[in-house]
């Protein structure tokens, strides 16, 4: 059901725009033929022209060209060559750009369904989920390292050589304006401001979800959150790692299974309204290394002033490290 979501998507989305600007390079192509041999036989060229005919041909029954020309091809058909080849990389390249936030949503939705089935114990399901995604982020090298970095904005921390999953946590959160909270479906942190941070401790295991709902206007959501174990050693905290998304039902938007959609969250620049604000706050807690609050790309018209967030917890996330908290 995944792969045929994203398929569709992708083919939607990405791939019709791409085929349709394939036949107007195409039809333009054709044009240029025709062009270049009227151009090559008023010389009186035949080789010239018998080659440009030759390439009307070959190009009628292939709708493309050759990564490369043959040693004997003509100048003139060189030439077109290149200049299809280079308006098809431009299109190759606007492909992959485009597909890169499908295919960054598909690989969490793959993480989550890994969990889901670990934790049912469907062992030999997770790994075959896990195979996909691991393919997957082999095809996508710069969409699979961002996938497979806790936090892309800064490098990833030692963890302690004699580290056990923490058992119990504090969270520490900060955000604009008025963030809920929810652990595993039940609510944690009933209203996250700027101007001070909230803190709760809690019990946290491999699976477990952390949701958020922003209550302010799409245009300045921000919402930051670290974890620190019950013996005051870092764990993680918010980055381009979680995940933004649409629920299916806004009453029980806590609920991420049903999601309308869903798309990696962006790093809020210091720009944004009441970013600063925000930092500022988070700069009170324990362990703050200087991380950007996180803000999300998606908005739902149906609630335009609220924005959505998740997280998997993950093994790594439960083992201390070793960080040192940011310059004051």
């Amino acid at each position: 059901m995944l792969e045929a979501t994203y398929n569709k998507e992708v083919k939607e989305k990405v791939d019709a725009k791409c085929d349709a600007e394939y036949q107007r390079l195409n039809a333009a192509y054709r044009q240029a033929l025709d062009a270049s041999l009227k151009k090559v036989a008023a010389t009186g060229s035949l080789d010239d022209a018998v080659a440009v005919k030759n390439e009307i041909a070959r190009f009628s029954t292939s709708n493309t060209v050759p990564a490369t020309d043959e040693s004997g091809a003509t100048a003139e058909v060189a030439g077109l060559h290149k200049a299809w080849r280079t308006e098809a990389d431009r299109i190759e390249k606007q492909r992959a750009l485009d597909r890169k936030p499908f295919v960054a949503a598909y690989l969490e939705r793959l993480r989550l369904l890994e969990v889901e089935l670990t934790r049912e114990v469907k062992i030999d399901e997770a790994m075959a989920v896990r195979t996909r995604r691991e393919a997957l982020m082999a095809a996508n090298p710069v969409v699979g390292a961002v996938a497979a970095t806790a936090n892309a904005t800064q490098p990833p921390l030692p963890i302690l050589s004699t580290a056990r999953p923490a058992e119990r946590m504090d969270l520490y959160a900060s955000g604009n304006n008025g963030c809920i909270v929810y652990l595993n479906h039940k609510e944690v942190m009933p209203k996250v401001m700027r101007d001070e941070p909230s803190k709760v401790r809690v019990g946290l295991h491999e699976g477990d979800i952390i949701a958020v709902k922003n209550e302010d206007r799409f245009d300045i959501n921000s919402f930051w959150l670290s974890c620190i174990s019950s013996n005051g050693e870092y764990l993680f905290e918010t980055s381009p790692q979680w995940t933004c998304y649409i629920p299916g039902d806004v009453k029980k938007w806590w609920d991420i299974k049903k999601a309308k959609e869903t798309k990696p969250v962006e790093v809020a620049p210091d720009k944004q309204e009441y970013v600063d604000l925000v930092k500022k706050s988070a700069s009170a807690t324990p362990l703050y290394r200087g991380a950007q609050p996180i803000r999300s790309v998606l908005k739902d018209e149906a609630e335009p002033r609220h924005t959505f967030y998740f997280y998997v917890v993950t093994r790594n996330d439960l083992l201390p490290k070793k960080a040192e908290p940011a310059a004051r």
